[in-house]
């Protein structure tokens, strides 16, 4: 397997069951923007929560129906997450990677194909880690100490990302402008990957570079502005 992100609109998931499990798992993906359907023994009220949200729960004993009824059922998703009974959730996996779909199960994790790993999403920053299952916990420890180090470092994000736009906005210019402590500098050098990153660098590590670059974006915002 390899990690990837994906944006589910319009995205449509089946979830089997409503137990703990499947409500973490839920709430990811309605973060993605996906249409879910529940399929669930009990009658379950729709939750105040996702009152506004593209949702529907279905009324649903999966052990009586047959593996073509299944199938016909399956069929109709893009996505599959199956978390009741170890028995049926054995069929859903089989039967959802016969027809080529993204299944994940809450069992059988080495037959499944697609994986809803800890997280943590701040603004456009997303980290995501996966231990195969091996330990639930260390995943939830160093997505805390990554959620952390995001909060701690709101404002070296932001000078980051005004840095690297400044520089990737010179890709729009000649290739030669002038300044009074430089009558010639050549911007050929921000269109270069390495370049850039040289630069970025700086604005990480030297504080003197980095109060000197956040006044020279503060003046170029100033001018562009007029």
């Amino acid at each position: 397997m390899i990690p990837f992100f994906l944006d589910l609109k319009d995205f449509n998931v089946a979830v089997f069951g409503y137990g703990d499990v499947s409500k973490r798992r839920i709430s990811k993906i309605l973060e993605g923007g996906a249409k879910i359907d529940i399929y669930s023994l009990e009658n379950v009220e729709i939750s105040e929560e996702y009152a506004y949200k593209d949702i529907s729960y279905k009324n649903c004993d999966i052990t009586k129906l047959t593996d073509q009824e299944l199938e016909d059922l399956i069929k109709k998703y893009d996505i599959i997450v199956t978390s009741i009974d170890k028995k049926n959730n054995e069929r859903i996996v089989k039967i959802s990677k016969n027809l080529k779909k993204m299944i994940s199960s809450s069992t059988f994790e080495s037959e499944i194909n697609f994986i809803i790993p800890a997280y943590y999403k701040k603004d456009d920053i997303c980290f995501s880690i996966y231990t195969g299952g091996k330990s639930p916990l260390i995943a939830r420890e160093i997505r805390k100490l990554v959620q952390n180090y995001l909060t701690d470092n709101e404002l070296e994000i932001e000078i980051q990302e005004k840095v690297r736009k400044l520089l990737k906005s010179n890709d729009k210019t000649e290739n030669k402008i002038k300044n009074e402590n430089n009558p010639v500098c050549d911007t050929n050098i921000f269109k270069n990957q390495s370049g850039r990153k040289e630069i970025l660098e700086l604005a990480f590590n030297d504080e003197n570079f980095k109060r000197k670059i956040l006044n020279l974006i503060n003046e170029y915002s100033k001018n562009k502005n007029k």
